[in-house]
């Protein structure tokens, strides 16, 4: 799902289809990551639209590597 969005919005029918799920399952997925603030997403009518959250991926990166216990080793 984060890959999909990182390049642009996507409507949750699209994304559905790209990850080959059933909806209930792909609307679960999405809004662990609504809540943990990486995506957001936009109603459009009937329609959702989903985006990633700017700075989302560094505020994740930061906090894996905290966690982590720094840099990974070569």
């Amino acid at each position: 799902m984060i890959e999909l969005l990182a390049s642009e919005s996507r409507c949750a029918c699209e994304l559905q289809v790209a990850a080959g799920v059933p909806g209930n399952l792909l609307a679960h997925h999405l809004k662990v990551l609504r809540e943990a603030g990486l995506i957001s997403r936009t109603r459009r009518g009937r329609w959702t639209d989903y985006r990633l959250e700017q700075g989302a991926l560094v505020a994740l990166a930061q906090r894996l590597l905290a966690v982590g216990g720094g840099a990974p080793r070569p």
